[in-house]
């Protein structure tokens, strides 16, 4: 079953934006960078010189299905991102020192890599304020196709994939890669104190795809 914190509710809107007033509050909240410094949330996106940020938060460091979300945003053209002035901020809930493993094999491929930063929130609180406050461990439900951005391979081969990249290729990491529960989300800010596109997770594989992420932030895909 589902966990819900006050925040958000079963029935509400997974991709309504957030208001004014908790889109400040995010904005003050410290997250960390792979250096374990403190970083206001709301200074990587109020400069207006960035016209997008899409932030990407991921369930965790560990997780598969982020994993490969990650990869297939970062497969997209370096000139993509550029043209719109877009950058992408990817977020987990565990320690900073998973972060810089988990950049080098998620962007071990990526024509892009220049656009991407990387922080985390380990007491998860921008996550609850932001309305991520879903946290469960289900997969994708019964008659829903899978996720286009899992791929081909199946779920044994997938959770394989996952334990090699994490656990087994970073056994240091084994209890800092934050809580297998919390469920992410995909959110568009800027220029400036805006936020244009939310989409909350409500299950495990719940990433929005990723056109439809790009669309919002004005990236196009050739």
């Amino acid at each position: 079953m589902a966990e819900h914190g006050s925040n958000q509710s079963p029935g509400d809107a997974p991709k309504a934006l957030p208001t004014p007033e908790t889109l400040a509050a995010a904005a003050a909240l410290d997250i960390f960078d792979a250096d374990g410094k403190k970083v206001k949330f709301g200074s990587l996106f109020e400069d207006q010189s960035t016209k997008s940020l899409i932030v990407v938060f991921i369930r965790h460091f560990f997780c598969g299905a982020c994993h490969a979300y990650v990869e297939s945003i970062s497969s997209t053209s370096q000139t993509a991102f550029e043209e719109p002035n877009t950058k992408v901020a990817v977020i987990g809930c565990g320690d900073y020192a998973a972060i810089k493993p988990y950049r080098e094999t998620s962007l071990a491929q990526s024509p892009s890599s220049s656009s991407f930063t990387f922080y985390t929130d380990p007491t998860r609180t921008l996550f609850h304020t932001l309305g991520m406050t879903y946290c469960n461990l289900d997969g994708t439900p019964t008659g829903q196709p899978t996720p286009a951005y899992l791929g081909p391979l199946g779920f044994m081969r997938r959770l394989g994939q996952a334990l090699w990249r994490g656990p087994v290729k970073n056994p240091s990491m084994i209890g800092k890669h934050g809580n297998e529960k919390q469920n992410g989300g995909e959110f568009v800010f800027g220029p400036g104190m805006e936020c244009r596109f939310a989409s909350r997770m409500r299950h495990t594989e719940d990433h929005v795809p990723v056109e439809e992420l790009l669309q919002a932030a004005g990236v196009h895909v050739h």
